[in-house]
């Protein structure tokens, strides 16, 4: 009869005092995430959670998990007590689901372990090496301590770039597992990738008798090249047309010249190719070795030359300029340009490539009509993803409002000079016909 009425006091208070985990800061939570990939890439995930009542006068009655996207649609969850119930709600552009437990874990420091699972995002392939992301569907608030595992076979390759640092790798026969402790406290997802191809940091040095190029390493359909650091710096790094890479110096620069260059081959063969072709400074040193991956990164940035004063009437170039601030090249950069009552040219819309550390001048050639003289003035420009606005100050612009007004202020001029001039006749003729008229009486 006691152990009756004490169930029916717990489950009365189950009932009508629940508390959930995400909402109350007397309980602890503990986290273990697993991703399991396959040979194909699929992903399962699976999710233990071991919560810790603080207090002697709460019960743990659910849990509040947030996904960033729809809940997969094979999500399930055990507990001791068996299969668990959801119930899912749209939150914050994703869904927040509220999972609803079996058994309950009164009194103090009694723990509740439960477990969910459901199917992850694929590992992406790309070439030969798999990119995976693992994200983050857990607040900071509910999670006191979490570790996840990542567990691939031995076909994806060698890890070459993870944005944290695993604490600890293990080799199980032919599976990988990768184990990051406190990984809810990263500040962003965890992106990883793998390879089965080669990865080649390499030192080249260059010597230089006077003004000449200088052969770069460059990409080619079987290696990525990655620049870490140049020096000195060269005035610029550009692409042949053979699609070689190549740089100068300015001419100010004293020779002889001893150039150093260091960065990373990726994806590539045994040996790196260097494309050694007869019109310019090919290495003088070189030294290549194994190094972990780099994530290749691009920079674009734009910059504007623009004439003393734009002219109206008159169609005036100005030179954009587009910098490639990253490690590795930029391909395909779409280009465009627009402006509120000014007429634009401008002869490309795509840029084939820009290298690492180089950039590229395109001459835009435009035209202010005097229609355009009370509209705000601006550049709107796209190079790839990048967006820049571009307000033409008004300093630049004195001969524009300046001319108009030079005209008006000369019409009035005219126009009060010849009113003037002609009042003038007037009052002469007048004044004539007066004397006249008089001498004759």
């Amino acid at each position: 009869m006691r152990n009756l009425l004490l169930l029916f006091l717990l489950q009365t208070a189950f009932l009508f005092l629940p508390f959930s985990v995400l909402a109350n800061k007397d309980f602890r939570t503990e986290v273990i995430v697993t991703y399991i990939y396959d040979s194909s890439g699929k992903c399962r995930v699976e999710k233990q959670f071991t919560v810790t009542n603080l207090t002697s006068d709460q019960m743990i009655s659910s849990y509040e998990l947030y996904f960033s996207g729809p809940i997969p649609a094979d999500l399930q969850g055990y507990d001791q007590g068996g299969k668990l119930n959801f119930q899912s709600e749209p939150s914050d552009g994703g869904t927040k689901v509220r999972i609803f437990f079996n058994t309950i874990a009164a009194g103090k420091n009694e723990k509740l372990t439960f477990n969910i699972q459901f199917s992850g995002t694929s590992a992406s392939k790309i070439d030969n090496r798999w990119e995976i992301r693992l994200p983050k569907t857990d607040t900071l608030e509910q999670i006191d301590k979490s570790m996840l595992k990542l567990i691939v076979p031995d076909t994806f390759g060698n890890l070459h770039y993870s944005s944290y640092t695993p604490d600890l790798i293990d080799t199980y026969g032919v599976l990988k597992n990768y184990t990051y402790d406190n990984f809810i406290s990263k500040s962003e997802d965890i992106f990883l990738i793998f390879s089965l191809d080669n990865v080649i940091g390499f030192r080249i040095e260059y010597d230089l008798t006077r003004q000449e190029a200088i052969n770069l390493p460059s990409d080619t359909l079987s290696q990525k090249i990655l620049f870490k650091s140049i020096s000195p710096q060269p005035e610029n790094i550009f692409s042949s047309e053979q699609g070689h890479w190549q740089s100068q110096f300015p001419p100010s620069q004293k020779y002889p010249l001893k150039v150093l260059l260091s960065g990373q081959v990726q994806f590539a063969s045994s040996s790196p190719e260097f494309n050694k072709y007869p019109f310019g400074v090919n290495p003088s040193v070189l030294d290549y070795f194994p190094e972990p991956y780099i994530l290749p990164k691009t920079g674009l940035s734009l910059f504007l030359k623009i004439p003393w004063q734009f002219l109206p009437l008159y169609t005036q170039s100005i030179e954009l300029i587009i910098s490639n601030n990253g490690n590795a090249a930029a391909y395909d950069i779409s280009l465009s340009l627009s402006a509120p009552g000014i007429n634009l040219r401008i002869d490309t819309d795509k840029i084939k490539v820009i290298p690492p550390g180089g950039h590229i001048s395109i001459p835009v050639y435009l035209e202010f009509p005097l229609s355009s003289i009370f509209q705000h003035k601006y550049f709107l420009i796209t190079a790839g993803d990048l967006v820049m606005t571009y307000n033409i100050p008004v300093s630049h612009l004195l001969i524009f409002y300046g001319l108009p007004t030079f005209i008006v202020a000369g019409l009035f001029i005219s126009f009060a000079f010849i009113a003037h001039h002609a009042w003038s006749l007037h009052l002469q003729k007048s004044t004539g016909k007066s004397n006249l008229h008089r001498k004759s009486k």
